[in-house]
């Protein structure tokens, strides 16, 4: 089991304070809460076959093919990518790179070159980047870039940069 910060139990999707996504929506939503401050998202809907749990330490470039990644430890440089799957920050994540997933969940801090994420980021933590690129972008920590760019956006936290609302993410 992964820790209970990141695994979101049946009480809590049943109240959430924010953000409740896939009950009751398609079968291709992602499953995520917003309870007490804490960013909960379903493993096994998201498909989290791997995991990297704090005190890790990775460098260079990492790719994760078949299934999603729970990350925990720290990341230095190069491009962490999980093109056809979920990337899920922990609270104890640090990343410094180019992160590029299909659904970011991020609890931890980016320092990044890129954050691109293809469907979905989710952001409760904090994200310093040159550029972030993603269709939606649900916002309660601070996301911070020269340039941000989305096709919808909902935030109850910091957005700072030049902010840019596209029609379709093929035009990022």
């Amino acid at each position: 089991m992964l820790p209970s910060q990141v695994s979101a139990p049946t009480a809590q999707r049943q109240a959430p304070t924010i953000g409740l996504v896939g009950e009751g929506a398609s079968n291709t939503e992602p499953l995520y809460v917003v309870s007490n401050g804490t960013l909960a998202v379903d493993h096994t809907a998201e498909d989290i076959r791997h995991a990297v749990q704090a005190g890790a330490l990775l460098a260079g470039d990492v790719t994760i093919q078949g299934g999603g990644l729970f990350f925990s430890g720290t990341f230095n440089g190069g491009v962490l990518s999980v093109p056809d799957g979920t990337l899920i920050l922990g609270p104890e994540a640090v990343v410094e790179g180019t992160v590029i997933a299909k659904r970011v969940y991020n609890s931890g801090t980016m320092q990044a070159k890129k954050v691109e994420a293809a469907e979905l980021l989710v952001n409760w933590g904090v994200i310093h980047a040159e550029s972030v690129v993603t269709t939606r972008l649900h916002n309660g920590g601070t996301c911070a870039a020269a340039e941000i760019t989305y096709e919808s956006m909902e935030s109850t936290g910091v957005v700072q940069g030049s902010v840019k609302r596209i029609e379709s993410a093929k035009e990022a």
